[in-house]
């Protein structure tokens, strides 16, 4: 395309862009999301870049007289692809950089809730790539629905709810293309009696509200032995008091707003229906900042969530079973 510049560079260059739109369009402190994630979406690009070189072969053989046998391996063709909003930049490059390596195209719906950076991404890259090989569409849900159901694409990809999974391996299935699911889910962070208390309180208040907690991996279920369960419950509260609440653009912020006052409703939602055995412990606040909606109701859940193993959370309770970061595909 006219240019020796390659695209991760093009990126790190222009880093500042990203971060600004990934941070206003969802509220990530934009020092963390220097920090935290544009490395390695840079690292990704290059890595898959290299991988289209040395993609496995796989050895011939002579299984009939006169014929040789081998496997050709080649593009699947056009890939459509739907991220969802509490990573939209990592989880686009996520779903690009692999397609395009491998030779395929690539028409990818960011969430409605967060396409800046996607759309940011897609002229950038037009720079480097010919017209149409990276297209981006934007819309709600009818809009997702729709491009996976497409008979164009020969594979579709989604990161999203489980619900939202189901919908698209059930579409895709009418015209047998293929499948690739990445679904939420509210796996335990388990305590035991012998741990460094220091560690595990450093390691849980971070990835307990990392993006707010709006991810499947956030630690916002606890199952600690109860041997420990009052101080490693005031250790926690001792950790949580630290965290500086406030303008994603402030560099000493460590929490951002939820991505949307639907999302905040949701989270306290879950706390006021909480069961009766359930206490909140820590947090309860929520204000507004030059016009972001802001709360501190993910420190509620996480620190809420602590309190209610120790005091025999049933495991049926619906703070336990359901994804803080709720449903993705938008």
């Amino acid at each position: 395309m006219g240019t020796t510049q390659s695209p991760q560079n093009a990126f790190e260059q222009r880093a500042q862009e990203l971060v600004a739109a990934e941070s206003r369009n969802t509220g990530k402190p934009k020092q963390l999301t220097a920090d935290e994630e544009l490395p390695p979406m840079c690292d990704q690009i290059r890595f898959f870049a290299g991988a289209a070189r040395v993609l496995e072969g796989k050895s011939a053989g002579e299984y009939m007289t006169g014929f040789t046998s081998f496997v050709r391996r080649e593009p699947v063709g056009v890939c459509g692809a739907v991220t969802p909003w509490n990573y939209p930049a990592m989880m686009a490059v996520w779903k690009w950089a692999p397609a395009l390596a491998a030779g395929n195209t690539m028409v990818l719906k960011p969430s409605d809730t967060t396409p800046a950076s996607t759309v940011w991404m897609a002229e950038l890259m037009a720079e480097f790539l010919p017209p149409g090989v990276l297209n981006v569409v934007c819309g709600d849900r009818d809009t997702g629905a729709a491009l996976v159901s497409h008979p164009t694409p020969a594979m579709v990809s989604i990161t999203g709810s489980v619900r939202a999974g189901m919908a698209v391996a059930k579409a895709a299935s009418d015209d047998l293309k293929r499948v690739h699911l990445e679904l939420g889910g509210k796996a335990p962070v388990i305590v035991f009696d012998d741990v460094e208390l220091e560690t595990a309180m450093e390691t849980i208040a971070a990835t307990a509200l990392y993006n707010a907690g709006q991810e499947c991996m956030a630690a916002s279920r606890l199952i600690v032995h109860a041997d420990i369960a009052e101080e490693f419950t005031q250790a926690l509260i001792d950790h949580l008091s630290q965290v500086v609440l406030g303008d994603p653009t402030d560099p000493k912020t460590t929490l951002g707003p939820l991505i949307s006052a639907k999302q905040r409703d949701r989270v306290v939602r879950l706390i006021d229906e909480r069961p009766n055995h359930a206490q909140v412990l820590y947090g309860a606040r929520a204000f507004n900042h030059n016009a972001c909606q802001m709360s501190s109701h993910a420190n509620q859940l996480s620190i809420m969530l602590a309190r209610l193993v120790r005091i025999a959370i049933i495991h049926g309770d619906s703070s336990q079973q359901r994804t803080v970061a709720g449903e993705h595909w938008r």
